[in-house]
């Protein structure tokens, strides 16, 4: 499936639960952007604290509180558009500066890498060096420390001195006097636990809210701290450290080494002469010049608990004592022969599977999503398929946002709800493209909302032609007296008669009728449009209608001319899934292992 950074995510905030397409124009108009006006972040802690011994063994709490600030939906869709444009920028500056590969992480160029590729890349590097020595630094409290001017005056720097434009200005205001409202606080206002919360659309309404902020909300003062968890935030940290992986970098490659870092996280090797007393002046050089660089940039403070010294030598780590050990490094230990994972990192990957455990047995759509089997679909490629997958908070979110607006209840209105899905399938020289446009209506016909089209598909972005067209939408509920009312409607427009496969599922087990109709430029035999469905061509209660080229057909017909063919024996009671995800974990030299299977549940 194509990978999309303007994902819809339905958590509740103070805002109304929302979809990017809906708002797109608006957050790629920059003079809109510049006058919008942000809302409160909602701030929570994590606890990192843990148990770590001294040197006689003896076990200490270490407490670490990590500060997390997540923004309302349409703030986010702003900080992941500007702070993916200012990305783009930082990459070009990188790029011709000679960083690009030295920084790691928030990049939006480095597709299909993740810690486990960045590691690799660190532990090859030293055992190709015959001795080496390892600087390995973390910045404490890096989010909370970034001084604004020196921020506002890096990202000038990339923008070539040109004065920040409004959205820009906008953004970079909001986020350095960002305000807050504890989740706590929230909590104690509502009597229930956020978790218990999800469900609904919005925390507080307008004039609650009103009182609220009077009440709760907090700003940021100092002149220096950004929020840690907004993407754009993740975008200026990057840009904040320029000069520092600018000087670094060059240091460490002018003695043929490597230097990376992963947000406040760096590492350097640098390849050494065996003799001994040169290693032991080489590392002072070293350490000196790196706090040499850090005491130069605003606010910068080295942990000194996580800052470690190591050499390699003859195929092993050792401390600056000789002493044979591991170095960590992104959920890593490295002993100079062998990766293995950290034991934190055995202990998040266990939590995390639990976790994931409990809320599938916990959730209320169980019997709908989990108590069936898998549906036998074909593996999707990016390159050649168009896909669409309905977001079951769509239909309900333009319903309450529309609702009042057209003198109706959002309950009436959602039993009232018609929506059709149109595909639009081209071709012009050689450029494949398909388009998708949802449109809801209610009904008498009257739209609700505004219909945005958008392409799901362009093969000039892929690099190869057109070959399927999965369409995964959710029927709406009913009550009993509608039971058998299309209201579905699926409209596949291949007017050039290009060969496409169409793969048709229904999500969930609501057992309604689907309208279905296709244009092609002319009746023929065989159609070059082929549909492959969990639905029953034959059953009216699956299929209510079939159109081609405006008029009605038989369902026989339909079979000859379209296909419709079923997607395996159990695929009508597999409706209710799309696919599986699997999560395995097994700690090292161990034989036990948990297998997590479930499918998305947003």
């Amino acid at each position: 499936m194509r990978n999309n950074i303007y994902k819809d995510k339905f958590y509740t905030h103070f805002d109304m639960k929302k979809s990017y397409k809906q708002f797109k124009s608006k957050v790629e108009n920059i003079h809109w952007v510049g006058k919008h006006g942000f809302y409160p972040f909602i701030h929570f802690d994590i606890d990192f604290s843990k148990y770590i011994s001294d040197s006689e063994g003896v076990k200490h709490k270490k407490t670490k509180v990590r500060n997390i600030y997540y923004a309302a939906h349409i703030d986010r869709f702003i900080y992941e558009y500007y702070g993916n444009r200012l990305n783009n920028q930082y990459n070009c500056y990188v790029k011709e500066h000679g960083i690009n590969r030295a920084v790691i992480a928030y990049r939006n160029c480095t597709p299909g890498k993740c810690n486990i590729h960045f590691a690799r890349e660190v532990f090859e590097f030293i055992v190709k060096c015959k001795d080496a020595y390892v600087f390995v630094g973390d910045f404490s409290q890096f989010f909370d420390r970034l001084n604004h001017k020196y921020l506002k005056k890096m990202i000038r720097h990339i923008l070539e001195d040109k004065s920040l434009d409004d959205a820009d200005y906008a953004i970079f205001k909001n986020i350095t006097r960002f305000s807050y409202i504890n989740a706590s606080d929230i909590e104690n206002e509502k009597g229930s636990l956020r978790r218990d919360m999800r469900y609904l659309n919005k925390y507080f309404e307008t004039k609650e809210f009103q009182d609220v902020k009077k009440r709760y909300l907090k700003k940021n003062t100092k002149d220096y701290q950004i929020p840690q968890g907004s993407s754009i935030s993740a975008v200026y940290a990057n840009i904040y450290m320029i000069e520092f992986d600018k000087k670094i970098n060059d240091f460490i490659t002018s003695h043929n080494g490597m230097y990376r870092r992963y947000c406040d996280d760096i590492i350097m090797v640098v390849p050494m002469m065996t003799d001994k007393e040169i290693q032991k002046d080489y590392d002072k050089e070293i350490d000196g010049f790196i706090y040499g660089v850090r005491d130069q940039i605003p606010n910068l403070i080295l942990n000194e608990d996580k800052t470690e010294h190591y050499f390699y030598h003859e195929g092993h780590i050792e401390t600056k004592n000789r002493k044979r050990c591991s170095l960590s490094y992104l959920g890593f230990t490295f002993d100079g022969r062998k990766v293995r994972i950290r034991e934190k990192s055995v202990f998040k990957y266990y939590c995390r599977a639990y976790k994931k455990i409990k809320s599938v047995k916990m959730s209320k759509d169980e019997k709908a999503y989990n108590a069936q089997g898998i549906p036998e679909i074909s593996v999707m490629d990016d390159s050649r398929d168009a896909v669409y997958v309905e977001d079951k908070n769509a239909r309900f979110d333009i319903i309450d946002e529309n609702a009042d607006s057209l003198g109706m209840k959002a309950e009436e209105l959602l039993n009232a709800c018609r929506t059709e899905y149109r595909f639009a399938v081209k071709e012009n020289h050689g450029r494949y493209t398909v388009t998708q446009t949802v449109t809801y209506s209610d009904a008498s016909g009257n739209t609700i909302g505004t219909p945005q089209t958008l392409t799901i598909f362009d093969s000039v972005l892929t690099g190869a032609d057109l070959r399927s067209l999965y369409v995964c939408y959710i029927p709406a509920l009913r009550t009993a007296g509608d039971m058998y009312r299309t209201q579905e409607k699926v409209v596949i427009e291949n007017r050039q008669d290009i060969p496409v496969d169409v793969y048709l599922i229904r999500q969930g087990s609501q057992d309604t009728p689907l309208a279905v109709s296709i244009i092609e430029s002319a009746p023929s035999t065989v159609a070059a449009t082929q549909i492959h469905t969990n639905l029953s061509v034959d059953d009216k209660t699956d299929i209510g209608s079939i159109e081609r080229n405006g008029s009605s057909i038989t369902a026989a017909t339909a079979k000859s001319a379209f296909g419709f063919q079923k997607m395996g024996e159990a695929a009508k009671a597999d409706a209710a899934r799309l696919y599986t995800v699997k999560v395995t974990v097994k700690p090292v030299d161990s034989e036990k292992s948990i297998t997590l299977t479930g499918t998305a549940m947003k």
